[in-house]
């Protein structure tokens, strides 16, 4: 069986026809959904590139292969995957296929898509390499001009500067697109391929339609900004949510955008979609004409979602909202009938599908589930329960997510957890996490014993808990906390739907002696990164310390403040210019250069390392090599707190 799989970078499901959209033109996709299995409700394990990408690759969700940051902004996490991790290509190669992967890798810095066995240019990046030496030779060939761009969208940001680029016109044919020339490549390698015999895996992944939206003028103005219905989230107030998700949205400069620019830039950003749409069609077109259709299995998905306005955001972030984890899947496997799956699955899950598309051993892929059931038709016994997970992007910022078919709960240790009714409101505008008709139930009388801590910032774990025992995850998840006090203890309690049971936790502080409650959650699944309790009262037990220093270098600095801890619910890192990043409230002085010393949940055996460097003031390059799984800022080693000296690259993924 030979494996298609065509993947899109920050792609929106809600821009395809097959999804219900009716003004974006993406014939090529909706055929081959009408062909295959549409999953209605197909999901991200984490909404950023290279942590997504590395799912994919291992079958592993992302706490346990441990690549949690794009490498352009890493914080001290893994850059690479782990020598001894599993990867699907390499089970591949043992059973006889060729490899091919055509367009974006991001999936580490020393070992690139060829360090796995793939063939194809080497591609690095985040966004179209447009001065890579092989695009520019395709330029040359054909004839074609080089890549230049007009007509820059950008908003302000809180200091008075130019804000991220957003959209722009770009001054080429379509022949020229960086888009166009990922299809002719992987045409070229199929045909290749195919002439050879033996089965192939052909990946084919478009950097696009990630911003900045980079499109000709066919494209730039296909469809009238009239045609855009602002999602209704743009009408988010963040009231009762994490203040980092109001300060993303000044990062973004979402509100020194006129709403008709915002309209504009949807309508834009539809454009990308029907770009790569029309490249997709050419592979599958010349599929056909090969004759490879009955003997091909297809994948469409992406490796996350793009806010485009909703909830005042660009881009994506620490903020887990359906806008960027759910995402589009399409899989067509030849001979099986089309249809639509609205169970819960993940990217993830490919791995796992892969593998026994293949005739492989899908045991390694230990958090994927084959979607080939699912496929057939059947119908197995399948996890009501979907969960992801968020490590940081500029900054470290730890989230866990649990949903189900109504409630999705949203565990920040930072800051204020969220929990969200989908039924009443779909558009995830309305914290329901401290309503007093929606309040957890208290523990059972038989609850396990938790063990005190000796400081604040270790985690508390039961002590019958293997965590406790073996200091690692548990090997399978158990989703006790959806499962256990979620349908039927709603039913028990009078109310329809229920809620999950989340049973407090409390903590000991190191400087006073005193309890000091977190907030009523645990989570009790090791698919969510951990079995310890998550929550913390906001602005933390020491209010007036920053929980980390974070870069301010631009194109993302400029003295705001993303993540400022304010437990008053004071607005001053958004009115203020001079509110940096990670400073505390009322401090207006030059911000701090990048020093990691992260508070994170980040284990048993070091998040008491993490508190002593942050109560003994010790420098970044000594809490860094403390940090989980060995990781390092780039830049960072021998230069304490003052951090890197390099401008750093702008993040994206």
């Amino acid at each position: 069986m030979n494996l298609l799989f065509l993947m899109t970078d920050q792609h929106r499901v809600d821009t395809l026809g097959c999804y219900g959209n009716p003004h974006v033109a993406t014939p090529n996709l909706d055929r081959l959904a009408a062909s295959g299995t549409r999953f209605d409700r197909f999901y991200t394990p984490t909404a950023i590139c290279t942590p997504a990408r590395a799912s994919l690759l291992t079958g592993q969700a992302p706490f346990r292969h441990r690549l949690l940051a794009n490498y352009e902004r890493n914080v001290g996490y893994l850059e690479d995957l782990r020598e001894d991790a599993f990867t699907f290509p390499e089970a591949l190669k043992e059973r006889g296929y060729q490899l091919g992967l055509i367009g974006k890798w991001h999936g580490g810095t020393s070992r690139n898509a060829a360090s796995y066995g793939f063939d194809g240019p080497d591609l690095p990046g985040w966004h179209n390499p447009v001065d890579h030496p092989d695009y520019l030779a395709y330029l040359e060939e054909r004839g074609l001009p080089p890549y230049r761009i007009s007509d820059l969208v950008r908003g302000t940001t809180p200091n008075g500067n130019q804000g991220n680029l957003l959209a722009a016109r770009l001054h080429q044919p379509v022949e020229a697109t960086f888009e166009h020339y990922l299809a002719t490549r992987a045409i070229e390698h199929m045909e290749r391929y195919a002439a050879d015999g033996r089965p192939f895996f052909l990946a084919t992944h478009f950097f696009g339609p990630h911003l900045p939206y980079l499109l000709p003028d066919e494209y730039f103005d296909m469809y009238d900004p009239s045609l855009v219905e602002l999602p209704p989230s743009i009408a988010e107030t963040f009231e009762g949510k994490p203040p980092v998700q109001r300060n993303y949205s000044a990062h973004w400069t979402f509100d020194t955008i006129p709403i008709e620019v915002t309209r504009k830039l949807i309508a834009v950003y539809w454009g990308y979609v029907t770009l790569i749409d029309e490249q997709i069609g050419r592979i599958l077109d010349r599929m056909d004409e090969l004759g490879l259709s009955d003997s091909t299995s297809v994948f469409f998905t992406a490796d996350h979602g793009e806010f485009t306005g909703a909830h005042r955001l660009h881009d994506k972030g620490p903020a887990m909202y359906e806008d960027i984890y759910r995402i589009p899947g399409i899989i067509r496997v030849p001979g099986q009938q089309p249809q639509v799956r609205d169970e819960f699955v993940t990217l993830t899950d490919c791995t796992a599908t892969i593998l026994d598309l293949a005739g492989c051993d899908t045991g390694p892929a230990v958090d994927s589930r084959s979607l080939l059931p699912l496929v057939r038709g059947e119908h197995p016994e399948w996890p009501g329960e979907l969960l992801a997970e968020f490590h940081g992007h500029h900054f470290p910022y730890p989230q866990r997510m649990i949903r189900d078919d109504r409630y999705k709960l949203i565990v920040n240790p930072e800051s204020v957890n969220e929990l969200y009714d989908l039924h009443a409101d779909p558009h995830e505008l309305s914290n329901r996490y401290t309503h007093h008709e929606l309040a957890p139930r208290a523990p059972p009388a038989d609850a396990p014993a938790v063990r005190p801590a000796a400081r604040a910032g270790r985690q508390l774990l039961p002590l019958d808990d293997p965590d406790v025992r073996h200091r690692r995850p548990r090997l399978r998840p158990h989703a006790q906390l959806l499962r256990e006090g979620g349908r039927e203890g709603g039913r028990e309690g009078g109310r329809e739907g229920g809620l999950p049971r989340l049973t407090g936790i409390g903590r000991t502080d190191s400087r006073s002696g005193k309890r000091v409650s977190p907030g009523p959650v645990r989570v009790l699944d090791s698919r969510l990164g951990t079995t310890a309790p998550m929550g913390r009262v906001h602005g933390g037990v020491r209010g007036d310390r920053p929980p980390w220093r974070a870069r301010t270098d631009p194109p993302y600095g400029g003295g705001q403040g993303l993540c400022q801890r304010d437990p008053a619910g004071s607005r001053d890192g958004d009115r203020r210019g001079g509110a940096g990043l990670g400073r505390p409230p009322g401090h207006h002085g030059p911000a701090p250069r990048l020093g990691v010393v992260p508070r994170l949940p980040a284990g048993p055996a070091v998040a008491h390392r993490h508190d002593r460097a942050a109560r003994t003031g010790a420098g970044a390059r000594h809490a860094v090599r403390d940090l989980p799984f060995h990781g390092r800022a780039r830049g960072t080693a021998g230069r304490g707190e003052r951090g890197p000296r390099h401008p750093g690259r702008r993040a994206g993924g």
